[in-house]
């Protein structure tokens, strides 16, 4: 299936100055990688609950974890500068492996082995994020079919993301949480394999020195990211910690499986609404699409501060998943159109990725002081309401490939 969706990108005219073993090999990748991600590194924040970390503590643990990779994020811009893309992922994936054993003895030797997973983390994902959204940027200028392009794409990306954290899941609670970590490894490493004998088109070995840079022009796009971010996190790990915190509870190891089955569950809603994004998006309402599916997230995570019961909480999951949905790929999409028109496409994607963990960042800061405030339960309701308000921010923001097309 998925090298069916892969041929059906790859054969499309909109990829101009793209070959098939380019793109294609770029985003099977990504494929694997997702799986990667979703198997071990989801269970993350659960696990350190799970055996005996607060909620303060692993929320501040995800507050060091974005902001190192806030201040390594130029640095490792430059290096994609030199080596170009490919190579960057390439090593973003193997970084990612002494992470994820150093996070299976965390809990007999704590604090050294959450520093080596930290430091190994941040760095496999600032580079790899930036190296993927590099390549897609110049691999795809033509506005005329953007919006089907990338729905295939996050088509293909939810496939992987809706059955891994099941399979994650049930590995974790038949064997041990541990167990899925081991599985994700051995992704992270065939998600190098399509990349090995690539052939990288970029022009590499240039400095980051982007002293003629349309601030003007970006500003607005990357000033939004900051309540991306903010829902992004809220979204995820703390979605992840208020499910198994408030509810279930009561559950063992089964945990796991609940969690990534209530994850896959959202699969087809996801599936359907990229599909019918893509095509709105083409049709010149990507815009609007933005602005309604802001709106909407604004509403899902109010619905969030009410939720008590697991089939609530899979009803505000596909809502919300269906929104973020629709303003992730209407931002990606003219994301991608501003990278090509500033002229320094590595620089901007940089600062795109810089101001997203910052506003992750900042989620993480928020929750752990209103739970170290108010408690749990009354903690999680009070974050989702201040959530609700900041990513009102994502509706204002303005393309002009959305003018154009």
């Amino acid at each position: 299936m998925f090298k069916k969706i892969i041929n059906n990108i790859s054969s499309r005219h909109f990829w101009r100055t793209a070959s098939f073993s380019e793109m294609g090999q770029l985003h099977v990748a990504r494929l694997v990688r997702t799986i990667a991600i979703n198997l071990g590194a989801g269970l993350i924040a659960v696990y350190m609950y799970k055996i005996g970390y607060s909620l303060v503590f692993i929320s501040l643990f995800w507050v060091a974890y974005f902001m190192l990779k806030v201040v390594i994020m130029l640095p490792l811009a430059q290096l994609i500068a030199s080596i170009g893309p490919r190579k960057s992922i390439i090593i973003s994936n193997f970084l990612y492996v002494p992470s994820m054993i150093a996070f299976m003895f965390v809990e007999q030797y704590a604090m050294p082995m959450l520093v080596i997973t930290v430091i190994f983390q941040t760095s496999s994902a600032a580079l790899y994020d930036m190296g993927y959204l590099v390549g897609l940027s110049r691999l795809s200028r033509d506005s005329s079919r953007g919006g089907r392009a990338v729905a295939m794409m996050k088509i293909a990306e939810t496939v992987a993301k809706g059955l891994s954290p099941l399979i994650g899941g049930i590995l974790a609670m038949m064997f041990d949480p541990r167990a899925s970590l081991v599985v994700s490894l051995l992704f992270f490493v065939l998600a190098s394999i399509p990349l090995i004998k690539m052939v990288d088109s970029m022009k590499t070995g240039f400095r980051l020195a982007p002293r003629g840079f349309n601030w003007k022009q970006a500003t607005q796009s990357l000033l939004v990211q900051i309540p991306i971010g903010f829902d992004y996190y809220a979204s995820t790990t703390a979605w992840s910690l208020f499910l198994v915190v408030l509810i279930f509870a009561s559950g063992g190891n089964e945990v796991y499986a609940k969690l990534g089955a209530l994850t896959s569950l959202i699969l087809v809603v996801s599936l359907v609404s990229a599909y019918a994004y893509g095509k709105l998006i083409d049709k010149k309402a990507g815009g609007q699409l933005l602005v309604w599916t802001a709106i909407g997230s604004v509403v899902s995570n109010l619905f969030r501060v009410f939720v008590r019961t697991p089939i609530a909480a899979i009803g505000t999951n596909a809502a919300h998943e269906m929104m973020a949905t629709g303003y992730s790929m209407a931002y990606t999409r003219g994301m991608m159109d501003t990278a090509n028109q500033t002229g320094y496409r590595v620089f901007y994607v940089a600062m795109t990725q810089l101001t997203v963990n910052l506003g992750a960042g900042l989620a993480a800061l928020v929750l752990a002081v209103i739970i170290a405030l108010l408690g749990d339960s009354i903690g999680f309701s009070v974050f989702y309401a201040i959530t609700s308000v900041v990513v009102i921010g994502i509706a204002f923001v303005r393309f002009s490939v959305y003018k154009k097309i």
